[in-house]
């Protein structure tokens, strides 16, 4: 299964990431594909990984920097992580821990006139509504 992608295109190339999910697994794992025309795809496979459930993996660039807000509310401690690229678009490291304590789901940032905004989902039963 594949789902929420998120697409940047970086030096004439477009990277799209999503969340996928393997037969017989439990959890998502960040995918990539790339493609010249948004045409044609190439599949690259896992990049990023955790022993929980990944998935939203929202991309975004900052200056030079390209960073990923992948969703990550099973990782038990109910976080907003932050991940920067290492050597993109393969390889990631967590960066920091944004927020902690709620089960927090499909965040989502946003830059406005030089702020970034964080906006996420923080319902217990995953509602929408909160």
């Amino acid at each position: 299964m594949v789902a929420d992608p998120f697409a940047i295109q970086r030096d004439g190339i477009w990277h799209l990431f999503f969340e996928q999910v393997r037969h017989g697994q439990g959890r998502g794992e960040i995918g990539l594909a790339t493609s010249d025309d948004l045409v044609d795809w190439r599949y690259h496979g896992v990049v990023l990984r955790e022993d929980f459930h990944l998935s939203y993996p929202q991309v975004l660039a900052d200056g030079g920097e390209i960073l990923m807000v992948p969703e990550s509310c099973a990782d038990g401690n109910g976080t907003v992580r932050l991940y920067r690229a290492v050597d993109f678009p393969h390889t990631w490291e967590l960066d920091r821990v944004l927020l902690r304590g709620r089960p927090f789901k499909d965040s989502t940032v946003l830059r406005h006139e030089g702020l970034y905004y964080l906006f996420t989902e923080i319902s217990e039963r995953h509602t929408h509504d909160r």
